[in-house]
């Protein structure tokens, strides 16, 4: 395997340090330019890795890694986009990328640690995440993971990567719960009383019983019908050492009343199956059934979360281990950062209702989903919000997105919705995230109504 550094000093040969911008492309931004000034044969020969200049970046196609074009010199920057994670630039030829969280020029980036925590304390956000998690919008994900891509080497800590697993672990189990254990026939060896069932077992019979006088007792081999299933022995063991992660120091981002039940839940849902210790031989050993799709993604995220925390439930939690693998996952940071905006708008409009992600419909029949809406009250006139994490840099929202919104401020159906008059105006209020405490709420010069409101993010100084 090769990071995306090695790969490309290949392709580009002698021209490769004269193009990039930083020098470990290993430790690739969010959002940042990694080559710049391609010249077009070059571009020729890597366009179809990531994605091109006239597409919306995917996080789904080298983890939304994208082309730039300058028009003044007709040539090419590679730039990423907002998601972090580990991805697939090519499985054929066996090349990855990592992309880390954004770290500004004072050193300073987001703490997921901080911005999670308030999120999973709000149980209609964790509704959210969860109900768009698998999915077929990846737009909508929060992470999303390539569960039939080959795993990827784990180089650095990578704390989101171990928070977010045992998230979609927690949600992909809950649905396993709800929709019963899988049942399977399972080889069990017992010491019956007076019958014989399934394969008798000679020696350990005259061993155990018939040379101690027990001349009822035969023990005996026979399958039984049981949720005590190699699979489900897995998949508790590692809700055990979920929960002991919970209570753990570095469990802490995830700790919260919400996520707490939901493992005791799922625990109590697992009573009928064995704690066992695991080996990496078991995850050869299971089968996988089509009727049971959710049991292949539980499995493949339980054996890195037992990578990383021990395969023991009967021991302490080991340390991190930094050569694991992983499975190919993708955080997007423009909607963790609306999720994080949902939760303050629901604590500075305590006891009003935010309306999250509502359509409205032109007269053509065109959609439009405004993130979030505030209703008329004695306070103003009605909000429309939009969260803008693009502008994390504090630039001034572009042409286009004001636009956009003002548009929605004349949706008839919209206004009706949140209590506008004819002759009124609502707020817009562009949501955009900051590290500066200093800075809250101020006007867009030229427009009516239309401001910056500045979220301050939980923040860390990365080294």
């Amino acid at each position: 395997m090769r990071d995306l550094q090695e790969w490309l000093e290949e392709k580009l040969g002698d021209s490769f340090s004269e193009r990039q911008t930083k020098k470990q492309l290993n430790c690739i931004n969010e959002h940042e330019t990694i080559l710049e000034s391609i010249p077009y044969e070059d571009y020729e020969n890597l366009k179809d890795y990531f994605n091109l200049p006239a597409e919306e970046p995917s996080p789904l196609k080298s983890l939304g890694l994208y082309w730039e074009l300058n028009v003044r010199n007709y040539r090419f920057n590679l730039k990423a986009f907002y998601y972090v994670g580990y991805w697939w630039i090519s499985k054929e030829e066996k090349v990855y990328v990592r992309v880390s969280p954004k770290v500004f020029k004072n050193g300073y980036g987001i703490d997921f640690a901080g911005v999670l925590k308030e999120i999973l304390e709000d149980g209609e956000i964790l509704d959210v995440i969860y109900k768009d998690l698998i999915g077929d919008n990846p737009s909508r994900q929060l992470i999303h993971f390539d569960f039939n891509a080959p795993l990827i080497p784990l180089k650095d800590d990578a704390e989101e990567h171990i928070v977010f697993t045992i998230l979609s672990f927690i949600y992909i189990l809950e649905k396993i719960v709800k929709k019963g254990l899988k049942r399977d026939y399972v080889k069990v060896r017992e010491n019956l009383n007076s019958r014989l069932r399934g394969k008798l077992i000679v020696k350990e019979t005259l061993q155990r019983n018939f040379l101690r006088g027990n001349l009822t007792r035969v023990i005996c081999n026979f399958y039984r019908y049981s949720e005590d299933s190699l699979e489900n022995r897995i998949l508790k063991t590692t809700l055990i050492q979920v929960k002991k992660f919970l209570f753990s120091e570095a469990g802490k981002i995830l700790r919260s009343s919400n996520v707490e039940e939901k493992v005791s839940f799922l625990l109590h849902g697992f009573e009928k199956v064995k704690t066992v210790v695991v080996n990496q031989y078991d995850f050869q050993r299971v089968k996988y059934s089509p009727f049971y799709q959710e049991y292949k993604q539980a499995l493949l995220l339980a054996k890195v979360i037992l990578q990383r925390l021990g395969f023991d439930p009967f021991s302490h939690l080991e340390g991190d281990n930094k050569n694991n693998l992983v499975v190919p996952y993708c955080i997007n940071m423009p909607l963790l950062f609306e999720l994080y905006a949902y939760k303050w708008l629901k604590e500075k409009f305590l006891g009003r209702e935010v309306i999250y992600q509502k359509s409205f419909y032109d007269s053509s029949g065109k959609e439009y989903i405004p993130d979030f809406l505030i209703k008329k009250s004695d306070e103003n006139e009605g909000i429309i919000a939009d969260a803008k994490y693009k502008y994390i840099e504090n630039n001034d929202p572009s042409r286009e997105d004001k636009q956009q919104l003002s548009l929605y401020g004349r949706l008839k159906e919209l206004r009706k919705f949140i209590g506008i008059e004819e002759d009124k105006e609502p707020e817009i209020w562009f949501l955009i995230p900051t590290f500066d405490s200093n800075r809250g709420k101020e006007e867009i010069k030229s427009f009516s109504k239309m401001f910056k409101i500045f979220i301050n993010l939980p923040k860390k100084r990365y080294e």
